[in-house]
């Protein structure tokens, strides 16, 4: 049933925020689910277009089933730096107030708008990919034995299933 409703929620997220940029008359570049770093139950939404970056949150009581929570133009900064993880990238816009941004999906492809659609200054940040797993980013050799014994028994559970 949940897995159900996140599906129904994402397919309606998609289709209103077509809807929304086409009565705003604007291109929609990109759109992909993100993290505001708060404990909620709420699903948001940040779009790309041409003029800047969009927070969208859903609200099934409204007719559009959208809410615009927050709207950031790209003058505002001047560089970002990204970070692609394993599953997530942050985006640390650095300008006249500094922003975080947490995708969930398609990090490289908001990347290549940000760097084909505007004048940012990006910096990726490189690491190898064993620095992209929990337990061995933080390089303390606490969480990288904790890390390695629970790969471990994934890995020894996958080959025994």
């Amino acid at each position: 049933m949940k897995k159900d409703k996140r599906h129904s929620i994402r397919e309606a997220m998609k289709k209103n925020l077509r809807k929304e940029y086409f009565y705003l008359k604007k291109e929609l570049l990109f759109y992909c689910p993100i993290d505001l770093g708060t404990f909620s139950n709420e699903t948001y939404y940040a779009t790309f277009d041409e003029d800047g970056i969009s927070i969208y949150q859903y609200d099934k009581k409204t007719e559009s089933k959208l809410k615009l929570c927050e709207r950031h133009p790209w003058k505002s900064w001047n560089k970002v730096k990204i970070d692609h993880y394993l599953t997530t990238s942050q985006f640390i816009f650095q300008g006249e107030r500094n922003w975080i941004l947490s995708l969930f999906q398609k990090g490289k492809e908001a990347q290549k708008i940000i760097e084909e659609h505007t004048s940012l200054q990006t910096e990726v940040v490189s690491r190898s990919f064993l620095k992209k797993l929990p337990g061995f980013r933080s390089n303390t050799p606490l969480n990288k034995y904790i890390g390695s014994i629970c790969y471990t028994a994934l890995i020894a559970f996958l080959l025994k299933w």
